[in-house]
């Protein structure tokens, strides 16, 4: 299987669609369009199947009598989840059956429950990785020299209970602060971008924290990110002690951006087959463009069957309830296979 760089996979469409020109001085361009196309058929792609490139997992710590945790920067989605401490699973649990029927009995005001954890119920994501501890300024800082005017980064909370955003100018590695102060328990909502209205990437990781404590992070923006989401998590029952839980996860992916970044799995070839789909359609080749991606699926299933393990399913032929000696099971067991 081959992989290929954002550039020359980018390069390789244009050359089946015989223009090779990376001119970029007008705006109706062919390259900045087929950069977008690959980084569309790359989350196509990546969401198509769980593969195992994306698959990790970490150890989150639980506090007693703290019930809402936010999880890993770059997890997507949670796998499973065990708890390692008292040896069980902590498994999944919809909001709306939580509130039929365990709120009624484990969050009676005034008499929450406590004890070890069962479940855990997904309370959506937020773009901090945790709610201000006191009433503050929101302070951020770049770790690059290149993070200035006209660089912003936008916060959104409450003060006095109203919604109210800043638009704080980056000044490098110097920090600057908010203007306003925002309510203790305030869930921040944040974003970059630049005064000037011009279309411009952080060039460092910016980092928001509070301005009374800066120890307390609420959240770090990576290069060329817009906007950060931390998936959060709510445990029933309420802890009553620490303990470790293992989280396996489905691993964010990253945008192709620069030249020379390379997809994280080796799909150099499906890419190039989405990108000449995508081409085919904004040509109005209706016909070519439907056989294209004909092509485009086909070669994407291909990739997730030659990378999957074998023998991960045990196929069993059913018997007719009759009974059979050792050696005759056998020959109803076609074994594994994908």
């Amino acid at each position: 299987m081959q992989n290929d760089t954002f550039k020359r996979i980018c390069v390789r469409a244009m050359a089946m669609m015989q223009n090779t020109s990376t001119s970029t001085t007008n705006a109706n361009d062919l390259l900045p369009k087929v950069k977008d196309w690959c980084r569309t058929r790359y989350d196509r792609i990546l969401r198509s199947f769980p593969w195992a490139e994306l698959i990790r997992n970490y150890n989150l710590s639980v506090v007693s009598a703290t019930r809402d945790y936010a999880l890993r920067y770059d997890l997507e989605s949670v796998i499973k989840m065990w708890d390692t401490t008292n040896g069980k699973e902590i498994t999944a649990l919809d909001i709306r059956d939580h509130v039929r029927f365990n709120a009624v009995l484990n969050e009676v005001s005034g008499s929450v429950q406590t004890g070890v954890a069962d479940n855990y119920i997904h309370i959506g994501s937020k773009s901090c990785s945790a709610l201000l501890s006191q009433a503050t300024q929101i302070q951020v800082v770049s770790s690059s020299t290149s993070d200035v005017s006209p660089m912003i980064i936008r916060v959104t909370g409450e003060v006095s209970g109203m919604p109210i955003s800043n638009n704080i100018i980056l000044n490098s590695s110097t920090s600057v602060d908010s203007v306003a102060i925002f309510d203790s328990g305030s869930e921040i909502t944040i974003s970059a971008g630049t005064s000037s209205g011009a279309l411009q990437d952080l060039a460092g990781v910016v980092t928001v924290r509070e301005t009374a404590t800066p120890t307390n992070i609420l959240a770090k923006l990576s290069p060329n990110e817009r906007s950060p989401l931390y998936q959060w998590i709510r445990l029933s029952l309420m802890p009553s002690a620490n303990a470790t839980y293992q989280v396996w996860y489905k691993k964010r992916w990253y945008p192709l951006v620069n030249d020379n970044d390379a997809p994280i799995i080796p799909c150099a070839n499906e890419l190039v087959e989405g990108i000449v789909a995508d081409a085919l359609w904004e040509d109005g080749q209706v016909t070519g463009a439907q056989a294209q991606e004909s092509k485009f699926a086909n070669s994407v299933k291909e990739l997730w069957i030659a990378t999957r393990p074998r023998n991960l399913i045990k196929q069993i032929v059913p018997d007719n309830g009759e009974l059979q000696t050792y050696g005759q099971r056998n020959l109803y067991d076609f074994g594994r296979s994908y």
